[in-house]
């Protein structure tokens, strides 16, 4: 398959307009008996015929220089559109870092403001500061989802038309933990940033994007949704069955929304490690690069400003996924050797990531040793003492409040109650990352959630003599559709009380 793969993505390249030339001299490149990256497309070519993975493109940089760039499988297959390096795809959240590159490019222009309200930005918009005062919450600090800001995210294909961007904001810009003080990765942040990143510019935030980011890079084929000249020629989204999935939307475009080909990305991925191809524009200083990749995060996470950071087999490592319904996709920088490795699929499918660890096996020298290296368990966060008694309080949404209760019991299960519904117990009931969740049947009681059947998961961080935090209605048998937040306050009832 290997062998059929290649020469049909270099006939699509060859006869798309204007890609002709750029296909030549990647193919030009590739020896005729095979090359250093073939167990990588065996790994593909693996991944599609076992997992059923529609397609998946790939591109690599080192020192400035593309090394390779390849797709496999169809980016359609009803319509047998085979995939290349320059086919469009669904980023999902790999758009955060473009939507922070953004915000960079006005704070540079001294027109933005990173570190004061980001209402101030929003004009009459507000947050709802519920666990903490909304002044807390600073372009900064959403960038590094640190803002106190809740889970959230609704996909658009059942009938239902988006809310506008201002409403959307209005029911979920709410403050449900101290700014600052919990790592919460947050769709709704990223969602007011475009916004406040509009209002500053005075033009709509896909055409800032547009002007100010994917042109001086050359990302011809990059946009905030579909883009009417290469729509039809996008990558078709999958679900786990192989069906295709139709077309859909959100409503916090800021966070997930952008198509791009593996070709753009990797040249967005070189200018942010410091290897800019020839005849892109420096958008940014080396300063401000160098700032988006310091933690910027609340205390035990690791974050910049739109990019997750870490170690990667002793090598320093800037990334961002995106996942959502018929998408999976990695973008991952190794700074300090000037590597850029892109990895884009067209169905949800963790497998795939695989292929970023071999690709980086074959252009980082001391990786594939590494990657075998036994490693020492790390000490994991602090674990919380469960509480006792009952818990009650309010469960806040944007269309009202009612009671909710919590229930410790002696043997260890924990009941949970919303208003005067069933009493459940809880699933999964534990500490993570210094505060208690679990997840529950159950029933949001708001005209959005009510759309499609869901449960209820909570995150719930102790603040003195109370609980504190998000109670979300998420879609179990869809999972693309929502994840809706709202506000939880709980405090301990005396024990005579809860009797």
């Amino acid at each position: 398959m290997t062998r059929l793969c290649a020469p049909v993505v270099a006939l699509l390249l060859c006869s798309a307009p204007g890609l002709a030339q750029e296909a030549g001299r990647i193919d030009a490149n590739r020896p005729p008996n095979g090359d250093r990256f073939d167990g990588v497309r065996a790994l593909i070519n693996r991944l599609i015929v076992e997992e059923g993975v529609p397609s998946v493109a790939v591109a690599v940089a080192k020192d400035g220089e593309i090394l390779w760039e390849e797709a496999f499988g169809w980016a359609d297959r009803e319509r047998r559109m085979a995939a290349t390096p320059h086919t469009p795809y669904s980023l999902a959240s790999i758009t955060k870092p473009m939507t922070a590159t953004a915000a960079l490019v006005l704070s540079e222009r001294g027109k933005f403001e990173l570190d004061t309200p980001i209402e101030s930005h929003l004009g009459q918009l507000r947050f709802a500061g519920y666990a903490g005062d909304a002044a807390g919450v600073t372009a900064r600090r959403i960038m590094a989802h640190s803002a106190g800001l809740p889970q959230y995210y609704y996909f658009y294909h059942s009938g239902y038309p988006p809310p506008s961007p201002e409403q959307t904001l209005a029911r979920y810009g709410m403050v449900v933990f101290p700014p600052a003080q919990r790592f919460e990765y947050s769709n709704i942040g990223y969602h007011s940033l475009a916004i406040a990143i509009s209002r500053v510019s005075g033009q709509p935030f896909s055409e800032f994007l547009r002007r100010e980011v994917f042109l001086p890079l050359g990302m011809t084929r990059s946009a905030l949704d579909l883009h009417p000249s290469w729509a039809a020629e996008a990558a078709t989204r999958y679900d786990g069955k192989g069906r295709p999935i139709p077309p859909y939307s959100s409503d916090h475009p800021g966070s997930g929304d952008v198509w791009s080909s593996a070709h753009d990305l990797l040249r967005f991925g070189m200018f942010h490690v410091g290897t800019p191809l020839p005849g892109q524009r420096a958008i940014l200083g080396p300063e401000a690069i160098r700032t988006m990749q310091q933690i910027a995060s609340a205390p035990g996470a690791q974050w910049g400003l739109g990019w997750s950071l870490g170690t990667d087999r002793g090598y320093r490592v800037v990334r961002h996924g995106g996942q959502q319904p018929g998408v999976d996709n990695q973008l991952v920088l190794y700074p300090d050797e000037n590597v850029v490795v892109v990895m884009l699929a067209n169905q949800n499918n963790w497998k795939v990531r695989q292929v970023v660890e071999e690709i980086a096996a074959v252009v980082l020298p001391h990786y594939a040793e590494r990657k075998t290296a036994a490693t020492a368990p790390g000490s994991g966060p602090e674990q919380l003492a469960t509480p006792s008694g009952r818990w009650a309080g309010t469960l806040t949404t944007h269309e009202g409040a009612e009671p909710f209760t919590l229930v410790f019991q002696p043997d260890g299960d924990v009941l949970a109650r919303v208003g005067e519904r069933m009493t459940t117990y809880v699933n999964n009931f534990r500490s993570e990352g210094g505060a208690f969740v679990g997840w529950m049947y159950g029933v949001m009681n708001t005209s959005d959630a009510l759309r499609h059947r869901h449960n209820l998961n909570f995150t719930l961080l102790p603040q003195g003599d109370e609980l504190i935090g998000q109670l979300v209605a998420y879609t179990p048998l869809d999972p693309g559709v929502f994840g809706l937040p709202a506000f939880l306050r709980l405090t301990r009832e005396p024990a005579e009380a809860s009797k």
